[in-house]
């Protein structure tokens, strides 16, 4: 039953055949996804450190944190070791760069955890999976709630992105017009 529905979507929808991602961006996710879990141990380590008063267990966690920094150390240069000789990544680190506010580590976590870009056919697509689209809340005319991101695709590509779209409201012109015109209209500062 499932099959023949597939099938039947199939035959009225032109649907594009699925491709396995390279072997370089599957090491990239890997690589990517790991240093960012080293990342989240370290902090939560030296929260800890902060509070830990036994003298034998700020050792054992010290020790823990140097290998851990050690580790990111090697990821990160396994990463630009990787983004200099992969000749599937170079073309969209530099196209990922050529945008204000995007260096190196953002580009090869955007890579990372990005799928393959070109299941989207449009830049509102791509939005909408990072789920940075707007969600407005109404209701006929008795219910009008404050507009925000719908936040419905992955949580980690609003992070990533955070920190670049304050540099390009700096350094991008266009953008920090824009950002001064939502800004004269009462937009907060989250919302710009």
């Amino acid at each position: 039953m499932d099959s023949k529905l597939i099938a039947e979507f199939a035959s009225k929808h032109e649907v594009r055949l699925w491709k396995p991602l390279p072997e370089e961006m599957k090491k990239l996710k890997a690589l990517e996804r790991c240093l960012e879990s080293f990342k989240q141990d370290k902090i939560q380590i030296i929260n800890r450190l902060e509070q830990e008063k036994d003298t034998h267990v700020r050792t054992l966690l010290t020790e823990r944190l140097d290998l851990i920094e050690q580790q990111i150390e090697s990821l990160e240069e396994t990463l630009k070791s990787l983004s200099k000789t992969s000749d599937t990544l170079k073309r969209p680190i530099t196209l990922l760069q050529s945008i204000p506010g995007i260096g190196m580590t953002t580009a090869l976590s955007l890579l990372g955890e990005l799928p393959d870009l070109s299941t989207f056919e449009s830049a509102k697509q791509l939005s909408a999976y990072a789920g940075l689209n707007p969600s407005i809340r109404s209701s006929g005319s008795s219910v009008r709630g404050r507009g925000c991101l719908s936040k419905m695709g992955p949580s980690v590509l609003r992070k990533i992105l955070y920190f670049p779209a304050m540099a390009a409201i700096r350094a991008n012109p266009p953008l920090k017009e824009f950002a001064k015109r939502l800004k004269e209209k009462g937009k907060k500062p989250m919302v710009i």
